[in-house]
């Protein structure tokens, strides 16, 4: 099987306000060679927004009774 490598070596955004940002990357695979992509995107207005508070998913509350319980289990065996 062949593997397809990627270098993301050149990466231009000198200025992050500036009009235009440019990415360069190089594939090379041993069936097919190396060929370059470049990918360039225009940035005409930036806004930047205030940052809300995200409530804790129900997951980590259901993780963590599930760490006390556990702890509380060993606890009782020994």
């Amino acid at each position: 099987m062949n593997a397809l490598v990627a270098d993301f070596s050149t990466l231009t955004a000198n200025d992050p306000f500036a009009d235009n940002v440019g990415l360069r990357i190089f594939f090379s695979d041993q069936a097919w060679g190396s060929f370059p992509v470049t990918a360039t995107a225009d940035i005409s207005s930036l806004t930047l927004t205030q940052v809300s508070a995200v409530p804790v998913p129900a997951a980590v509350w259901l993780f963590g009774s599930g760490l006390a319980g556990l702890a509380g289990f060993a606890r009782r065996k020994v």
